[in-house]
């Protein structure tokens, strides 16, 4: 009698360890499946941020390169003004234009 008790709590703890196992596989299982859905998000989010990099660049570089240009259409046409005597800009005030007609 004492055998055969030994012998069902030794199947009950087996019965228990392999729902505990089984739950356990489950469990890794929807783990996994989450740590791909998350590493997908990840490879999309780098992608993203990728592309965005590249753009800022090239946006950055042509606002560079617009911004060198205005300087030196700033320097030809104060050369230019320098050149033939001529004021780029007003100084001072003029009396407003009336017309006579």
């Amino acid at each position: 009698i004492a055998a055969s008790r030994a012998m069902d709590e030794h199947s009950e703890n087996i019965v228990r360890s392999q729902a505990k196992a089984a739950e356990f596989t489950s469990q890794i299982a929807e783990k996994e499946e989450l740590l791909k859905k998350v590493e997908q998000q990840l490879a999309e989010t780098t992608e993203q941020r990728n592309k965005e990099t590249a753009e800022y660049f090239a946006s950055k570089k042509d606002d560079e390169e617009a911004a060198a240009l205005i300087e030196e259409a700033i320097q030809t046409i104060e050369s230019f003004y320098a050149a033939n005597g001529l004021m780029l800009a007003q100084h001072g005030k003029q009396a407003p234009f009336e017309s006579v007609a």
